[in-house]
């Protein structure tokens, strides 16, 4: 199983996997015309760090109009507000190498940051992944100081709002590169990080907002086709990773 999705009509879910998803039979559960959120995205890697989001407020949509977006579309205001996200009951990456790769589509344009993907608690602990204001991809690392961030870096290149993108970080250490579509984009050398302090440790997919506080803010507005993560440097396997997945979206390999 892939995710588990509810249907607008009368708000009943089911569980559907990747063949199922190909093969039409969750817009045909869904039904013509009606809309498809998901309320668990399920952890592929078997270590059972599911997203997931019981508020029909904020669940992002996968079948709009009876037709499948192959994506899930996260569609906070252009100023962030009001995010759609889903969140896990564990940290992840927050206190390790971390090695991220995410496919982006359908971009928006917006006014604030729109996270994609992070941990960040009241003491500004953890990390957000996300996009800036002005479009270019961007990391923040939080901690240890408290209080504050501790280096933050954008890519060189902005994404186009009909594009689909693969974006890369890897963080080995205190050493952190960026990468859009293969090539590096950006480097740099950040403070030590360490978790988040928060009594619901979770990870954020859709917003960068901080897990300490109500989420309202630094939503994204685009469409996350797949997320792969691993919580080790994996900078020696990064150019095999990324050759698969662009293959499997028909990028630039």
């Amino acid at each position: 199983r892939v995710c588990n999705i509810r249907r607008s009509s009368d708000d009943i879910s089911a569980d559907f996997s990747a063949i199922q998803l190909a093969s039409g039979a969750a817009t045909d559960f869904v039904g013509s015309g009606n809309d498809g959120f998901v309320t668990i995205w399920y952890d592929q890697s078997g270590n059972g760090i599911d997203a997931s989001n019981n508020d029909t407020d904020e669940q992002p949509q996968i079948i709009e109009s009876g037709t499948y977006l192959a994506s899930l579309k996260f569609d906070a205001d252009t100023n962030g507000a009001n995010p759609d996200f889903l969140k896990t009951t564990t940290i992840v990456g927050a206190s390790t190498d971390f090695f991220v790769s995410y496919v982006i589509a359908n971009k928006a344009d917006q006014s604030s940051f729109g996270g994609v993907i992070g941990s960040r608690s009241g003491n500004s602990k953890g990390y957000n992944i996300g996009v800036h204001p002005n479009e270019k991809p961007q990391i923040f690392i939080f901690g240890p100081s408290g209080g504050g961030e501790d280096g933050n870096d954008q890519m060189s290149v902005a994404l186009g709002t009909s594009d689909t993108n693969l974006i890369t970080y890897q963080r080995d250490g205190q050493e952190v590169k960026g990468f859009l579509d293969g090539t590096e984009r950006s480097s740099y050398t950040s403070r030590p990080m360490t978790n988040p302090d928060v009594s619901d440790p979770a990870m954020l997919i859709g917003c960068g907002d901080r897990l300490d506080q109500t989420i309202s803010a630094e939503g994204l507005k685009a469409e996350i086709k797949e997320i792969v993560f691993y919580e080790t440097d994996r900078t020696d396997d990064r150019t095999e990773i990324e050759a698969d997945i662009a293959k499997y979206y028909g990028l630039w390999v």
